[in-house]
């Protein structure tokens, strides 16, 4: 199966639905348990035990849908945009328990850099920023945000 923009809106159009089927009513006893899974499909993660079923209604759903270019919106959701460009991820995405963060990314001062460097490039980073510099301009800018 291509990934190319058809299906990554089928991708949004299933995570959407199935996120729908979730807000009716299942019981007191499966609440929080819904209240997950609304979160993961939210953040564009289909769990394990649904990945057989979900993949199934893709494949239906792939040649109706338009292959055209995707819109700022489309990109945005469902964490579309790192799924088609993983290499600007800086660091590595790990799934939680968290209710409100199910998907985090963990990384290194280096892999930062490193990621930053490779999307633009080390010839437009300003050489006469130190490191030193830009950490105590990051503190400056915190602390100004902390008074507001």
């Amino acid at each position: 199966m291509t990934k190319d923009a058809s299906y990554y809106r089928a991708r949004n159009h299933l995570l959407d639905h199935r996120k729908k089927l979730l807000y009716e009513p299942l019981g007191l006893d499966r609440e929080e348990e819904k209240e997950y899974e609304k979160k993961y499909y939210q953040q564009g993660v289909i769990p394990k035990e649904h990945e057989s079923i979900f993949n199934e209604q893709l494949t239906k759903l792939l040649p109706s849908t338009a292959n055209k270019p995707l819109s700022f919106f489309e990109l945005s959701r469902h964490d579309t945009y790192f799924n088609l460009y993983p290499e600007k991820i800086a660091g590595t995405p790990f799934y939680t328990t968290s209710l409100y963060f199910p998907v985090q990314v963990r990384g290194t001062k280096e892999e930062v850099i490193r990621t930053i460097e490779r999307t633009i490039g080390p010839a437009k980073i300003p050489s006469s920023l130190s490191v030193l510099e830009a950490e105590a301009v990051a503190l400056a800018l915190e602390l100004f945000l902390l008074d507001l």
